[in-house]
């Protein structure tokens, strides 16, 4: 395309389902203003930028990661390897079992019939979780718990690229609209529309993101006042995200203190109530033995 004389936002506009839309407006805005190099180089250190963010994220899942798998492990194992003695011992006393305990045998004796079924089946759950993961950390995100990490995330992403477009001369309510698809959330793409049609009507920019929540915060909201009146919103906006991602960091740095400890004593509770379970017919049964 270059060689036949397309510019190299034309291009990228020519190829929008590889690159994506920011890069397409973000060439075209450098294009126009003939900065194309700067805005390249701003892009670049966005895209680092949010590669630092999803590894962090990824860092901070291992230990539950590790945790939950490290429990699975242990309740197949309790019920392949061990589960068996009790039950051999049960039958040899004539021990009445509750229902509970018949479910865990039930669920012992499958496993040990069907191994490769079992195999398959597990293995069938796992692409079926990996194939609508999307949807699944929709459901997780929608718990209170988890939702305002996020909403936080993508205000920081979105002031950011309303930020890089804006220093490219993009109109504000433009680049609004253009950042507001870049985030992949439909519900804060439709509050990016919201914001740029009050905009366009001549509503303060302040105001307008206010009525944007929670697109926008009330931090971004004073920011982007003081921006609008200097005449220096990107710089404004680019500060605000930076606030907010010491914030951010904060903000999973604690959720992590606060999950760990609980997912420990969750596995824990529920390892010992499976043993519990399994080891209360002898409870029972050495309470009925005559004394001597």
């Amino acid at each position: 395309d270059l060689k036949m004389g397309t510019s190299f936002a034309g291009c990228i506009k020519n190829r929008q389902e590889v690159w994506g839309a920011l890069p397409a407006a973000v060439a075209e805005a450098g294009e126009n203003g003939g900065i194309l190099c700067e805005m390249l180089e701003e892009l670049a250190e966005y895209y680092k930028l949010q590669a630092q963010m999803k590894r962090f994220l990824k860092n901070i899942s291992l230990y539950p990661l590790f945790l939950f798998s490290a429990s699975l492990a242990t309740a197949v194992l309790f019920i392949v390897q061990v589960l068996p003695l009790f039950k051999d011992l049960y039958a040899s006393m004539n021990a009445q079992l509750p229902p509970y305990l018949k479910l865990l045998f039930a669920m012992h004796e499958f496993l040990a019939d069907n191994m490769p079924a079992a195999c398959v089946l597990l293995s069938a759950l796992l692409v079926i979780a990996a194939a609508q993961r999307k949807r699944m950390l929709e459901l997780v995100f929608k718990i209170p718990f988890f939702k305002a990490p996020k909403e936080l995330y993508l205000e920081i992403r979105f002031n950011k690229v309303l930020a890089l477009l804006l220093h490219g001369g993009i109109p504000l309510p433009q680049a609004a609209q253009i950042a507001g698809s870049a985030l992949g959330d439909a519900g804060l793409c439709r509050r990016a529309e919201v914001f740029a049609a009050d905009v366009l009507r001549g509503v303060n920019p302040a105001e307008a993101a206010l009525k944007a929540k929670p697109l926008f915060g009330s931090l971004s909201a004073e920011f982007i006042g003081v921006g609008a009146e200097t005449g220096r919103l990107p710089e404004m906006l680019m500060r605000a995200a930076e606030i907010l991602q010491y914030r951010f960091d904060d903000t999973l740095k604690n959720l992590k203190t606060v999950l760990e400890p609980l997912l420990l004593t969750v596995a824990a509770g529920v390892v010992s109530a499976v043993i519990l379970a399994v080891a209360a017919p002898m409870f029972s049964l050495s309470g009925a033995l005559p004394g001597f």
